[in-house]
């Protein structure tokens, strides 16, 4: 496979990160840190060992994550669609079922993005910046929808290219949206300024990722993830809407009815919640890739940790280095 030239050599580390005696520093890991080389030009292959490597050493955050968002959605689903209320109600509660998805994206993409850039944050900070996104992602998710549908009517092929050119947009939200809007002369403030943080982060995630080389990537890995990863952690909850394991459940518990339902909406919301904090991982680690690849922000980074003044977008808060 041919190699970008800008490819480096330095992998992701994820370290613990150590004292000067050698012994781990839980204080430093506490607060986010990390020992993290810069990062650099990623095949199809690397993105996707990248991508299991942070969600390895996210998992227990992602895994909470995964459980605050989905648990509750799909618990309640379990009484409310089997309650005899309106179809238009269950219309209603079918579409709100995207917002665990949103949730989900918008706190991965922030922890994620703050640990691959090697920046020293709070859980809590990346997870509040996360919170604060989840309106802009769920507008770009209602985009990518309407894209992806309205392309479907021609074939499937451009309606692929609408996943794509989609792919990396929410990372470019939660990351940039406040160093893209600051570069507005005004309204930078209130509903204008976060419409605009929106189309353009969508115009730079475009920009991003336009390119043959890139959509093979993207391809590459979306397929290889698809069939290992990402498809038989949503067999779970096929399997347990289905009814296939529900017996056994019910012999292991003594649980009938709702109780039974109760604990396969549980489990299934955990395994379709890993499912999307993966694919949320992903994206963000192709998100890095491009950045390095397209901007040099491996560079940056370098010259950043030798103390030489610069400034790259995707920061938490937008500070310069």
């Amino acid at each position: 496979m041919n190699r970008d030239p800008r490819a480096r050599t330095e992998t992701l580390s994820l370290a613990p990160v150590t004292s000067g005696s050698g012994h781990v520093d839980r204080g430093a890991e506490a607060q986010g840190h990390h020992a993290a080389s810069v990062p650099s030009a990623r095949g199809v292959g690397e993105i996707l060992d990248t991508a299991l490597d942070v969600l390895v050493a996210t998992f227990g955050t992602c895994l909470v994550i995964a459980a605050a968002c989905w648990i509750p959605f799909y618990v309640a689903g379990e009484w409310i669609l089997d309650s005899g209320i309106s179809p238009s109600v269950q219309l209603f509660w079918a579409l709100s079922t995207r917002a665990p998805e949103v949730l989900t994206t918008g706190f991965v993409c922030s922890l994620v993005g703050a640990w691959i850039l090697g920046r020293g944050v709070r859980r809590t900070e990346a997870l509040w910046n996360g919170a604060r996104a989840a309106a802009g992602v769920f507008v770009i998710a209602v985009l990518q929808i309407v894209a992806s549908a309205a392309l479907a009517c021609l074939c499937v092929g451009p309606m692929v290219l609408a996943f794509w050119l989609f792919s990396v947009t929410p990372t470019v939200y939660v990351l940039e949206r406040r160093e893209l809007v600051s570069r507005l002369a005004s309204g930078n403030r209130g509903p204008a300024g976060w419409v605009a943080g929106i189309l353009l982060s969508v115009g730079r995630g475009f920009r991003l990722v336009f390119g043959l080389d890139s959509f093979g990537r993207w391809a590459g890995y979306a397929l290889v993830s698809s069939i290992v990863v990402l498809w038989p952690l949503r067999m779970v909850p096929a399997l347990a809407q289905n009814g296939v394991v529900q017996p056994f459940v019910e012999a292991a518990t003594g649980l009938h009815g709702h109780g039974v339902g109760a604990i396969l909406a549980a489990v299934s919301a955990l395994f379709v919640g890993i499912a999307t904090a993966y694919s949320a991982v992903l994206g963000t680690v192709y998100y890095v890739d491009q950045r390095v690849r397209r901007e040099g922000l491996d560079l940056e980074l370098k010259l950043a940790a030798r103390g030489c003044p610069g400034h790259f977008p995707g920061s938490i808060d937008g500070s310069r280095v």
